[in-house]
């Protein structure tokens, strides 16, 4: 066969091949959600040792009533920290109270304040829990 030829029929079915392949619109493929490797996405627990961390806040009249409700994983975990009352004054949180608490399992307490007409506030809870260090606020209350 002549190279002219054999050129021509190469590109013959080249075209041909080329001509049957379907083109995929490209919304088709749009929402495809890319590969994800388990491995790089593990979920991890919160906490290792704590399995509850919740400070509040509520209020009757200029009354405040800031708890603190903790629970570890285990009775005999260690666990400690303070709960702050905190004062909104211009955009800036600033503490007006605080009370520290220690001890092993679960803690669960109730303090009062009394504040201010017209104040922002809300707890924060600054804890260790075992191994875990935990930061967390309350909601914020206006009284």
């Amino acid at each position: 066969m002549h190279k002219g030829k054999k050129a021509i029929l190469t590109l013959a079915a080249a075209i041909l091949v080329t001509s049957q392949v379907q083109a995929i619109p490209a919304a088709a493929t749009a929402n495809k959600a890319p590969a994800i490797s388990t491995a790089e996405y593990a979920i991890s627990p919160m906490w290792v040792d704590a399995d509850q961390v919740f400070p509040g806040i509520f209020s009757s009249g200029k009354k405040i009533t800031a708890t603190l409700n903790i629970r570890a994983k285990k009775n005999t975990t260690a666990l400690s920290g303070t709960l702050y009352l905190e004062e909104n004054n211009g955009g800036r949180w600033r503490t007006v109270t605080s009370w520290t608490f220690d001890g092993t399992g679960k803690f669960r307490e109730n303090y009062m304040y009394s504040g201010k007409s017209g104040a922002t506030y809300r707890t924060k809870v600054v804890a260790t829990v075992g191994t875990d260090s935990i930061s967390k606020y309350s909601t914020e209350i206006t009284i």
